[in-house]
């Protein structure tokens, strides 16, 4: 079947006719022309037959391409993964025995978080700070970085850096010493690639929703600040996800920028990955550490939790996003709930 056949046939048959099957033995060429004209109805069932195209293109027999093994250099892997239906359904099964989201501290804070999102453009810089810092750096309430994030130092304090912009990297250092932190030269390099990208976009107590329209790199988080982009919606979530570059970020990548997004409340179908989520896919899938620097192999494993997490909502409504499985998961892996 031609995708100018699809295209007739779509347009002419109501929305509601077709099924998971239907669209699953279609190409992925005519799963795209499908879903581009159920979206242009405008109506539930386009948008539902959408959603089918998005599993349809999700699902598939499990697989990895890599390089040869040692090479190990950034830009010569070749990596993605894609999981099948069965993958799919041992991981919501496992899903929906996590604890109720109103028994864990975790998920009832993210709830917050998400009704109260960042609102000023210094409340964007704490966060981008905080979660920056415990890239590979334990951040519990005892450890080092949990009691710096508990002191509430001025490297959190938008208006406080930028009042040293003219010394920031030694003035940066003083703040950190005898602080007991890892990797303090990354930790000053974030801070110093990232502030140009603050200084530039407005002052402290700036309203996002009003900031950064022509392209600076903070326009992600303004543009959700607006309301102009959204990740709400569960199933197309992933399409929200898939644009996410970290790159204009010094020492942020894929996990850190989904990190500060639902830590900032400004998106909440997202998921922080790294390798404390090995415990959770035990027995599943394999986790491997150049998973989490791959965008492929990324986006593969954050659908994976996005496709097992549309099964069980219908049962398990307390899951409302992917931000609250995180909270919840997290919780469980530090032995919570």
């Amino acid at each position: 079947m031609s995708t100018n056949e699809v295209m007739r046939r779509e347009q002419s048959r109501p929305a509601t006719l077709w099924n998971m099957d239907k669209v699953r033995a279609l190409s992925r060429d005519e799963r795209k022309t499908l879903r581009g004209n159920a979206l242009s109805q405008g109506t539930e069932d386009g948008r539902a037959v959408a959603d089918l195209c998005d599993q349809a293109d999700a699902e598939g027999a499990v697989k990895r391409i890599r390089t040869k093994a040692g090479d190990r250099r950034e830009g010569t892997r070749s990596a993605s993964l894609a999981f099948d239906a069965g993958v799919v359904a041992r991981v919501a099964e496992k899903m929906a025995a996590l604890p109720r989201a109103e028994d864990v501290e975790n998920a009832t804070q993210r709830m917050w978080r998400g009704e109260a999102p960042a609102t000023v453009l210094a409340d964007l810089w704490q966060k981008l700070v905080e979660c920056g810092f415990s890239t590979r750096e334990k951040s519990e309430a005892t450890d080092p970085l949990g009691l710096f994030i508990a002191a509430d130092g001025p490297l959190f304090h938008l208006d406080q850096v930028l009042a040293h912009a003219a010394d920031l990297g030694p003035w940066v250092d003083t703040c950190m010493n005898d602080s007991g932190l890892w990797r303090l030269k990354f930790k000053r390099e974030l801070v110093e690639g990232n502030l140009p990208h603050f200084a530039k976009a407005g002052a402290p107590q700036d309203p996002l929703n009003t900031l950064c329209r022509n392209g600076q790199a903070l326009q992600l988080f303004c543009d959700l600040a607006r309301g102009t982009i959204s990740d709400a919606h569960l199933p197309s979530s992933k399409h929200f996800s898939a644009g996410l570059d970290p790159k204009p970020f010094p020492q942020i990548g894929h996990k850190q920028l989904r990190n500060i997004l639902v830590n900032t409340g400004l998106a909440v179908n997202v998921v922080p990955l790294d390798s404390r989520w090995k415990k959770f896919f035990d027995g599943i899938v394999t986790l491997e550490d150049w998973m989490f620097s791959s965008k492929k192999a990324y986006l593969a494993l954050e659908d994976l939790l996005r496709q097992a997490l549309i099964q069980i909502q219908p049962k398990r409504p307390d899951l409302a996003n992917l931000a609250m499985v995180d909270a919840i998961v997290f919780a469980t892996i530090k032995g919570a709930p």
